[in-house]
């Protein structure tokens, strides 16, 4: 509370007014709040470009989550807790928020959920894809550097073809290993984007 900072016995008025001061502005704050997070719910899927205004795109963009207004149930819950007695917001417009809320939450869980069967048929194709990848990267850090390469040059140079000969060849395997990865790799990734495509387009 506001005289935990040390306000003396004199002082009651100026404490009590202050925390008056902040249930009239926090009031008018979770009105607001509510108020944009029902607007962004009722716009759900219209095209935002009909809003008035870029400021009030930007108010349903971050208020269509209801991330803010849950902030706003919180922040009075402590409010209240911690101002015993004095701290009391409209009773209406916090199981309105609350009730708003339950709604949010569910619509979300059933996005979750329909995300989900568009992310579930393509699960076993981005598992193999990764790993695929994962492989052709640990034999490009291996094939690729300069120093396989060096190798084989200066075994050349000194005269030691056998050695040369067997790391070019070396060489020519892990780069044969790498395009032959790379097919399955690519084909697993685009039957992905087809299958997780296919029932957004339709």
């Amino acid at each position: 509370r506001t005289k935990d900072w040390g306000f003396g016995p004199d002082d009651l008025t100026l404490n009590s007014q202050t925390e008056r001061l902040f249930q009239s502005v926090w009031a008018v704050e979770f009105k607001k709040r509510l108020c944009w997070t029902r607007r962004a719910r009722e716009k759900q899927g219209d095209d935002l470009s009909a809003v008035p205004s870029a400021e009030d795109m930007k108010q349903i963009a971050e208020h269509e989550s209801g991330e803010k207004l849950r902030e706003a149930v919180e922040f009075a819950k402590k409010a209240r807790k911690k101002l015993d007695g004095v701290f009391e917001l409209d009773e209406t417009m916090m199981r309105e928020a609350k009730r708003l809320l339950k709604t949010v939450s569910i619509e979300q869980f059933q996005n979750l959920r329909a995300l989900w069967r568009l992310v579930q048929p393509v699960i076993p194709s981005v598992i193999n894809t990764c790993l695929l990848g994962m492989l052709t990267t640990v034999l490009r850090a291996k094939f690729h550097q300069l120093g396989v390469w060096m190798a084989a040059i200066e075994a050349g140079v000194a005269g030691d073809l056998e050695l040369a000969s067997s790391r070019l060849f070396q060489l020519w395997v892990g780069h044969m290993l790498i395009k032959l990865l790379e097919l399955p790799e690519s084909t697993y990734m685009k039957r992905a984007k087809a299958f997780f495509g296919a029932p957004i387009r339709n």
